[in-house]
C-alpha cells in the first residue's frame, strides 16, 4: 500500500485540515483505521462470546508470522 493511497483514503474520513488532520470522532478515525487494513489486505475478525479476543501468545505469534513476511518481500 502506497503512501498516496493512505492518505487519500484518509482524506475521505477527515472533517478538517490546518497543522492537524481532524476527525469528527472516534467513530471516523476508527472508520479510517479500518479502511487502511482492509485496503492492506489485513482480515478484520469481530470478537464476541464465541469468538474472544486471542491471548498474548497468539497475538505475538501473529506478529512475528506478519514481521517475516514483511522482511521476506523486502
Amino acid at each position: 500500500m502506497t503512501d498516496a493511497e493512505i492518505l487519500n483514503i484518509m482524506y475521505g474520513h477527515a472533517c478538517g485540515f490546518s497543522s492537524v488532520v481532524q476527525f469528527a470522532g472516534d467513530d471516523a478515525v476508527i472508520a479510517f483505521a479500518r479502511e487502511v487494513l482492509e485496503a492492506a489486505g489485513y482480515e478484520q475478525v469481530v470478537r464476541s462470546e464465541s469468538n474472544p479476543e486471542p491471548g498474548y501468545e497468539e497475538q505475538l505469534g501473529v506478529f512475528i508470522s506478519r514481521a517475516d513476511e514483511t522482511l521476506k518481500r523486502d
